[in-house]
């Protein structure tokens, strides 16, 4: 399958909401043909049970472990979808804190600025903070 690189730096104010639907589209095309689902319910628990009956007791775990950390980026992929489809990946209809995930800043409104005040990374770099990875803040 050939993936289109798109240049979204360059274009990404000239893009139009057909444009952004077809590239939407694309993507669940892209993730439905590599299933992090599948993963995590066939492939590598096959390859624990195959493990298991040889004998490789923590090679089985390390592939339960990894079938685990599948069903994450599965999960964390659709939220981004669903974001992007619901137009609410960058905006938020209470005030809510997001992390750069350059630098780490915490912003706190209802929506991310155009671009990070202490690194200038643009505003995609941005996630709520409550789905960011090491922090203390509690998931809601």
């Amino acid at each position: 399958m050939k993936i289109e690189k798109l240049n979204l730096t360059e274009r990404k104010n000239n893009l139009s909401t057909k444009e952004i639907s077809y590239y939407i589209e694309e993507n669940h095309r892209y993730a439905n043909n590599y299933n992090e689902y599948e993963e995590y319910e066939d492939v590598y628990q096959n390859f624990a049970d195959i493990a298991k009956q040889e004998g490789f007791i923590k090679v089985e775990q390390d592939f339960r472990n990894i079938a685990e950390i599948e069903k994450m980026h599965g999960d964390r992929f659709s939220n981004l979808v669903q974001g992007l489809e619901n137009n609410d990946l960058y905006q938020s209809l209470r005030t809510v804190r997001w992390m750069c995930l350059n630098c780490g800043f915490i912003y706190e409104g209802t929506h991310v600025p155009s671009q990070c005040p202490v690194c200038s990374y643009e505003q995609g770099y941005f996630i709520r903070l409550n789905n960011a990875p090491y922090t203390t803040e509690e998931k809601q």
